[in-house]
Protein backbone atom coordinates (compact mmCIF):
# COMPACT_ATOMS: atom_id res chain seq x y z
CA UNK A 1 0.00 0.00 0.00
CA UNK A 2 1.22 3.62 -0.84
CA UNK A 3 0.26 5.01 2.51
CA UNK A 4 2.46 8.12 1.87
CA UNK A 5 -0.70 9.22 -0.79
CA UNK A 6 -3.16 9.46 1.65
CA UNK A 7 -1.42 12.08 3.68
CA UNK A 8 -2.97 15.53 2.95
CA UNK A 9 -0.13 17.66 2.30
CA UNK A 10 1.99 16.61 -0.71
CA UNK A 11 5.31 18.14 0.62
CA UNK A 12 4.87 16.47 3.63
CA UNK A 13 4.16 12.77 1.81
CA UNK A 14 7.05 13.38 -0.45
CA UNK A 15 9.19 14.39 3.15
CA UNK A 16 8.23 11.12 4.43
CA UNK A 17 8.43 8.94 1.03
CA UNK A 18 11.98 10.46 1.05
CA UNK A 19 13.01 9.51 4.96
CA UNK A 20 11.51 6.15 4.65
CA UNK A 21 8.96 6.79 7.65
CA UNK A 22 6.79 3.87 8.16
CA UNK A 23 3.81 2.85 10.43
CA UNK A 24 1.72 0.20 12.52
CA UNK A 25 -1.35 -1.31 11.34
CA UNK A 26 -3.41 1.31 13.35
CA UNK A 27 -1.22 4.49 12.97
CA UNK A 28 -2.00 3.39 9.18
CA UNK A 29 -5.69 3.18 9.03
CA UNK A 30 -5.51 6.72 11.21
CA UNK A 31 -4.10 8.39 8.46
CA UNK A 32 -5.76 6.88 5.91
CA UNK A 33 -9.15 7.51 7.97
CA UNK A 34 -8.61 11.51 8.24
CA UNK A 35 -7.21 11.55 4.58
CA UNK A 36 -10.24 13.36 3.50
CA UNK A 37 -10.58 10.83 0.38
CA UNK A 38 -14.06 9.40 -0.94
CA UNK A 39 -15.61 6.87 1.89
CA UNK A 40 -15.05 4.29 -1.37
CA UNK A 41 -11.39 4.60 -1.27
CA UNK A 42 -11.30 4.84 2.47
CA UNK A 43 -12.87 1.44 2.87
CA UNK A 44 -10.65 -0.01 0.13
CA UNK A 45 -7.54 0.86 1.99
CA UNK A 46 -8.88 -0.55 4.89
CA UNK A 47 -9.88 -3.68 3.99
CA UNK A 48 -6.26 -3.68 2.37
CA UNK A 49 -5.16 -3.62 5.98
CA UNK A 50 -7.47 -6.23 6.91
CA UNK A 51 -6.05 -8.59 4.25
CA UNK A 52 -2.37 -7.77 4.47
CA UNK A 53 -0.99 -5.85 7.46
CA UNK A 54 -0.70 -7.30 10.68
CA UNK A 55 -3.26 -7.04 13.68
CA UNK A 56 -2.30 -5.37 17.15
CA UNK A 57 -4.55 -4.35 19.54
CA UNK A 58 -4.68 -0.92 20.68
CA UNK A 59 -5.16 1.60 24.02
CA UNK A 60 -6.64 5.06 23.49
CA UNK A 61 -7.96 8.18 25.34
CA UNK A 62 -11.15 9.65 23.75
CA UNK A 63 -11.80 13.48 23.93
CA UNK A 64 -13.67 12.78 27.21
CA UNK A 65 -10.63 10.84 29.05
CA UNK A 66 -12.17 8.12 29.16
CA UNK A 67 -9.65 4.85 28.07
CA UNK A 68 -10.36 2.80 25.45
CA UNK A 69 -9.07 -0.64 24.31
CA UNK A 70 -9.28 -1.92 20.85
CA UNK A 71 -8.31 -5.81 21.00
CA UNK A 72 -8.52 -6.48 17.14
CA UNK A 73 -7.49 -2.94 14.65
CA UNK A 74 -8.78 -5.65 11.94
CA UNK A 75 -12.28 -6.46 13.26
CA UNK A 76 -12.34 -2.38 14.24
CA UNK A 77 -11.95 -1.38 10.62
CA UNK A 78 -14.36 -4.69 10.07
CA UNK A 79 -16.98 -2.98 12.23
CA UNK A 80 -16.50 0.84 11.25
CA UNK A 81 -17.08 -0.43 7.79
CA UNK A 82 -20.18 -1.90 7.98
CA UNK A 83 -21.44 0.50 10.19
CA UNK A 84 -20.83 3.49 7.82
CA UNK A 85 -22.10 1.07 5.21
CA UNK A 86 -25.39 0.72 6.97
CA UNK A 87 -25.31 4.60 7.81
CA UNK A 88 -25.42 5.23 3.95
CA UNK A 89 -27.93 2.89 3.61
CA UNK A 90 -30.57 3.45 6.19
CA UNK A 91 -29.60 7.25 7.15
CA UNK A 92 -28.86 5.96 10.91
CA UNK A 93 -26.20 7.32 12.50
CA UNK A 94 -23.45 4.94 12.79
CA UNK A 95 -22.72 2.85 16.03
CA UNK A 96 -18.95 3.40 16.09
CA UNK A 97 -17.02 3.33 19.30
CA UNK A 98 -14.16 5.77 18.35
CA UNK A 99 -14.02 8.36 16.01
CA UNK A 100 -10.52 7.98 13.70
CA UNK A 101 -10.18 12.40 13.89
CA UNK A 102 -9.07 12.19 17.30
CA UNK A 103 -6.48 9.67 16.98
CA UNK A 104 -3.10 11.27 16.94
CA UNK A 105 -0.43 9.68 14.53
CA UNK A 106 2.75 11.19 14.45
CA UNK A 107 3.89 12.46 11.13
CA UNK A 108 7.33 14.01 10.54
CA UNK A 109 7.26 17.34 8.63
CA UNK A 110 9.94 18.96 6.42
CA UNK A 111 9.23 22.32 7.45
CA UNK A 112 11.38 24.76 9.98
CA UNK A 113 11.59 28.17 11.08
CA UNK A 114 10.93 30.69 8.84
CA UNK A 115 9.15 28.71 5.87
CA UNK A 116 5.75 30.36 4.50
CA UNK A 117 3.29 27.55 4.20
CA UNK A 118 -0.14 27.51 3.85
CA UNK A 119 -2.76 25.03 5.00
CA UNK A 120 -3.91 21.86 2.93
CA UNK A 121 -7.07 22.67 3.46
CA UNK A 122 -7.08 26.14 1.31
CA UNK A 123 -8.10 25.80 -2.15
CA UNK A 124 -5.34 27.48 -4.52
CA UNK A 125 -7.29 30.43 -5.68
CA UNK A 126 -7.51 31.28 -1.75
CA UNK A 127 -4.17 30.39 -0.35
CA UNK A 128 -2.69 34.02 -0.93
CA UNK A 129 -5.21 34.67 2.36
CA UNK A 130 -4.10 32.05 4.80
CA UNK A 131 -0.12 32.13 3.87
CA UNK A 132 1.97 32.45 7.20
CA UNK A 133 5.47 31.86 8.56
CA UNK A 134 6.14 29.49 10.67
CA UNK A 135 7.44 29.99 13.77
CA UNK A 136 7.98 27.21 15.56
CA UNK A 137 6.02 23.49 15.91
CA UNK A 138 5.18 21.45 18.72
CA UNK A 139 8.23 19.08 18.23
CA UNK A 140 10.84 21.74 18.90
CA UNK A 141 10.81 20.52 22.35
CA UNK A 142 11.09 16.66 22.13
CA UNK A 143 10.68 15.89 25.53
CA UNK A 144 7.53 17.74 25.97
CA UNK A 145 6.37 16.63 22.71
CA UNK A 146 7.50 12.81 23.58
CA UNK A 147 4.83 13.45 26.42
CA UNK A 148 1.80 15.14 24.15
CA UNK A 149 1.78 12.20 21.53
CA UNK A 150 1.62 9.64 24.16
CA UNK A 151 -2.20 11.42 24.53
CA UNK A 152 -4.13 9.93 21.26
CA UNK A 153 -6.56 12.66 21.15
CA UNK A 154 -3.58 14.90 21.09
CA UNK A 155 -3.58 17.74 18.46
CA UNK A 156 -0.08 19.25 16.87
CA UNK A 157 0.58 22.51 16.90
CA UNK A 158 2.88 25.24 15.62
CA UNK A 159 2.69 28.90 16.09
CA UNK A 160 2.22 31.04 12.99
CA UNK A 161 3.14 34.51 12.20
CA UNK A 162 0.74 35.94 9.51
CA UNK A 163 -0.38 39.55 8.63
CA UNK A 164 -3.68 41.17 9.65
CA UNK A 165 -6.11 43.37 7.50
CA UNK A 166 -4.41 46.65 8.32
CA UNK A 167 -0.91 44.65 7.30
CA UNK A 168 0.64 44.33 10.66
CA UNK A 169 2.11 41.32 12.01
CA UNK A 170 0.69 39.17 14.66
CA UNK A 171 0.67 35.55 15.62
CA UNK A 172 -1.81 32.30 16.26
CA UNK A 173 -1.92 28.86 16.54
CA UNK A 174 -1.87 26.93 13.50
CA UNK A 175 -3.60 23.27 14.25
CA UNK A 176 -2.84 20.15 12.22
CA UNK A 177 0.23 21.63 10.62
CA UNK A 178 0.91 18.17 8.84
CA UNK A 179 -1.61 19.12 6.58
CA UNK A 180 0.49 22.00 5.50
CA UNK A 181 2.32 22.93 2.58
CA UNK A 182 4.96 25.19 0.78
CA UNK A 183 3.22 28.45 -0.42
CA UNK A 184 4.69 28.93 -4.18
CA UNK A 185 2.65 31.88 -5.11
CA UNK A 186 3.76 35.30 -5.46
CA UNK A 187 3.59 37.57 -2.28
CA UNK A 188 1.51 40.51 -3.26
CA UNK A 189 -0.22 43.48 -1.72
CA UNK A 190 0.07 43.13 2.37
CA UNK A 191 1.92 39.84 2.45
CA UNK A 192 4.42 40.83 1.15
CA UNK A 193 5.73 41.32 4.59
CA UNK A 194 5.88 37.86 5.28
CA UNK A 195 9.10 37.59 2.77
CA UNK A 196 10.48 40.36 5.24
CA UNK A 197 9.63 38.31 7.97
CA UNK A 198 11.45 35.29 6.40
CA UNK A 199 14.82 37.01 5.82
CA UNK A 200 14.51 38.30 9.63
CA UNK A 201 14.15 34.58 11.01
CA UNK A 202 16.66 33.60 8.64
CA UNK A 203 19.47 36.69 9.81
CA UNK A 204 19.55 38.25 6.74
CA UNK A 205 18.02 41.59 7.86
CA UNK A 206 17.94 43.01 11.25
CA UNK A 207 15.02 44.34 13.12
CA UNK A 208 15.06 47.74 11.69
CA UNK A 209 14.92 46.75 8.40
CA UNK A 210 11.89 44.42 8.85
CA UNK A 211 10.01 47.20 11.39
CA UNK A 212 10.92 49.65 8.36
CA UNK A 213 9.10 47.53 5.13
CA UNK A 214 5.84 46.62 8.05
CA UNK A 215 5.67 50.39 8.02
CA UNK A 216 6.11 51.13 5.12
CA UNK A 217 3.12 47.90 3.58
CA UNK A 218 1.14 49.12 6.28
CA UNK A 219 0.92 52.60 4.57
CA UNK A 220 0.80 51.63 1.48
CA UNK A 221 -2.00 48.88 2.08
CA UNK A 222 -4.23 51.66 3.71
CA UNK A 223 -3.30 54.07 0.90
CA UNK A 224 -4.92 51.52 -1.29
CA UNK A 225 -7.77 50.86 0.54
CA UNK A 226 -9.16 53.98 1.25
CA UNK A 227 -7.89 56.29 -1.68
CA UNK A 228 -9.10 53.69 -4.64
CA UNK A 229 -9.14 54.56 -8.22
CA UNK A 230 -11.75 52.43 -9.37
CA UNK A 231 -14.88 53.94 -7.01
CA UNK A 232 -18.31 54.40 -8.62
CA UNK A 233 -17.91 57.10 -10.97
CA UNK A 234 -14.67 57.51 -10.53
CA UNK A 235 -12.56 55.19 -12.59
CA UNK A 236 -9.11 55.90 -14.30
CA UNK A 237 -7.88 52.92 -16.73
CA UNK A 238 -4.70 50.85 -16.43
CA UNK A 239 -3.21 52.87 -19.71
CA UNK A 240 -3.82 56.39 -18.51
CA UNK A 241 -1.93 55.64 -15.21
CA UNK A 242 1.23 57.40 -14.36
CA UNK A 243 3.37 54.36 -13.41
CA UNK A 244 2.24 53.02 -16.69
CA UNK A 245 3.35 56.41 -18.89
CA UNK A 246 5.87 55.72 -21.51
CA UNK A 247 8.22 58.37 -22.80
CA UNK A 248 8.49 58.77 -26.78
CA UNK A 249 11.51 56.90 -26.74
CA UNK A 250 10.01 53.79 -24.85
CA UNK A 251 7.13 53.69 -26.98
CA UNK A 252 9.27 54.06 -30.12
CA UNK A 253 11.16 51.06 -28.60
CA UNK A 254 8.45 49.01 -28.13
CA UNK A 255 6.76 49.15 -31.23
CA UNK A 256 10.04 48.10 -32.68
CA UNK A 257 10.71 45.31 -31.33
CA UNK A 258 6.56 43.98 -30.78
CA UNK A 259 6.82 44.53 -27.06
CA UNK A 260 4.47 44.62 -24.38
CA UNK A 261 2.84 47.75 -22.70
CA UNK A 262 3.79 47.65 -18.79
CA UNK A 263 0.14 46.86 -17.79
CA UNK A 264 0.06 43.91 -20.26
CA UNK A 265 3.53 42.48 -19.14
CA UNK A 266 2.81 39.52 -16.65
CA UNK A 267 -0.78 39.34 -17.62
CA UNK A 268 -0.68 38.48 -21.53
CA UNK A 269 2.56 37.03 -23.65
CA UNK A 270 3.02 39.21 -26.92
CA UNK A 271 1.36 36.11 -28.89
CA UNK A 272 -1.37 36.12 -26.75
CA UNK A 273 -1.94 39.84 -27.69
CA UNK A 274 -1.14 39.13 -31.33
CA UNK A 275 -3.95 36.25 -31.21
CA UNK A 276 -6.35 39.00 -29.34
CA UNK A 277 -5.48 40.98 -32.21
CA UNK A 278 -6.41 39.18 -35.00
CA UNK A 279 -9.47 37.91 -33.23
CA UNK A 280 -10.71 41.83 -32.77
CA UNK A 281 -9.51 42.31 -36.25
CA UNK A 282 -6.96 45.00 -34.89
CA UNK A 283 -3.97 46.21 -34.27
CA UNK A 284 -1.40 45.24 -31.74
CA UNK A 285 -1.24 48.33 -30.11
CA UNK A 286 -4.73 49.37 -30.36
CA UNK A 287 -5.19 45.52 -28.67
CA UNK A 288 -2.99 46.59 -25.65
CA UNK A 289 -4.70 50.06 -25.21
CA UNK A 290 -8.12 48.45 -25.03
CA UNK A 291 -6.37 45.65 -22.60
CA UNK A 292 -5.86 48.82 -20.43
CA UNK A 293 -9.59 49.30 -20.04
CA UNK A 294 -12.06 47.67 -17.66
CA UNK A 295 -14.50 46.04 -19.73
CA UNK A 296 -13.11 42.53 -20.64
CA UNK A 297 -15.11 42.08 -23.39
CA UNK A 298 -12.84 40.14 -25.06
CA UNK A 299 -13.01 37.22 -22.61
CA UNK A 300 -16.64 36.67 -24.43
CA UNK A 301 -14.92 36.36 -28.03
CA UNK A 302 -12.20 33.59 -26.48
CA UNK A 303 -14.82 31.68 -24.94
CA UNK A 304 -17.00 31.68 -27.75
CA UNK A 305 -13.65 30.11 -30.05
CA UNK A 306 -13.68 27.10 -27.40
CA UNK A 307 -17.07 26.39 -27.83
CA UNK A 308 -16.40 26.67 -31.28
CA UNK A 309 -13.79 24.72 -31.36
CA UNK A 310 -15.13 22.02 -29.04
CA UNK A 311 -18.04 21.52 -31.40
CA UNK A 312 -15.81 21.01 -33.98
CA UNK A 313 -13.66 18.29 -32.53
CA UNK A 314 -16.92 16.64 -31.47
CA UNK A 315 -18.25 16.95 -35.09
CA UNK A 316 -15.10 15.96 -36.54
CA UNK A 317 -14.96 19.37 -38.41
CA UNK A 318 -11.98 20.04 -40.55
CA UNK A 319 -12.14 23.60 -39.31
CA UNK A 320 -10.80 22.12 -35.92
CA UNK A 321 -7.91 24.07 -34.99
CA UNK A 322 -6.44 22.74 -31.19
CA UNK A 323 -3.76 25.87 -31.31
CA UNK A 324 -6.82 27.99 -31.53
CA UNK A 325 -8.41 26.72 -28.96
CA UNK A 326 -5.55 26.25 -26.63
CA UNK A 327 -4.98 29.99 -27.22
CA UNK A 328 -8.04 30.87 -26.30
CA UNK A 329 -8.31 28.81 -22.85
CA UNK A 330 -4.47 30.45 -22.18
CA UNK A 331 -6.16 34.26 -22.56
CA UNK A 332 -9.35 32.97 -19.91
CA UNK A 333 -7.09 31.50 -17.75
CA UNK A 334 -4.80 34.44 -17.46
CA UNK A 335 -7.87 36.87 -16.00
CA UNK A 336 -8.65 33.42 -14.33
CA UNK A 337 -11.74 32.46 -16.38
CA UNK A 338 -12.80 29.37 -18.08
CA UNK A 339 -15.52 28.95 -21.15
CA UNK A 340 -17.85 27.78 -18.22
CA UNK A 341 -20.78 30.66 -17.64
CA UNK A 342 -20.71 31.71 -21.10
CA UNK A 343 -23.22 30.95 -23.84
CA UNK A 344 -22.73 27.80 -25.96
CA UNK A 345 -24.52 28.23 -29.46
CA UNK A 346 -23.91 24.72 -30.22
CA UNK A 347 -25.45 23.28 -26.68
CA UNK A 348 -28.79 24.59 -28.08
CA UNK A 349 -28.46 22.49 -31.63
CA UNK A 350 -28.51 26.37 -33.20
CA UNK A 351 -26.07 27.12 -36.14
CA UNK A 352 -22.52 25.86 -35.69
CA UNK A 353 -20.96 29.21 -37.58
CA UNK A 354 -19.71 30.37 -34.15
Amino acid sequence: MDIYSFIRSSDVAAYCREIGKTWNTYEMAVIIGVSGRPTIEIHAAWRELIDNYPDMSVQLHDPFKRNLHIESIHNKLAEIIENERRFSEQSEAPETIIDFKWCYVDIPVPFKRGDILVSGYIDEDKQTDNCFVLDSLDRDNEEQFAKWINCKNYISEAWGLFVNDTGALYGDHVDRYENCVYYRGKLEGKNRLLHYVNLFLQDKIELPELLNMQCRIIAEHMLTKNFHIDSHGCYIPEYLLAENRLTPDERKRLEETNGLMPWVEGKLTISQVEFLAEVMDCDVATMQLDLGKPAQWFLGQCAGIVHDENHYERTSDERFDHNRRALARSVLEAYDRTEAGWIDIHAKGDSDSG
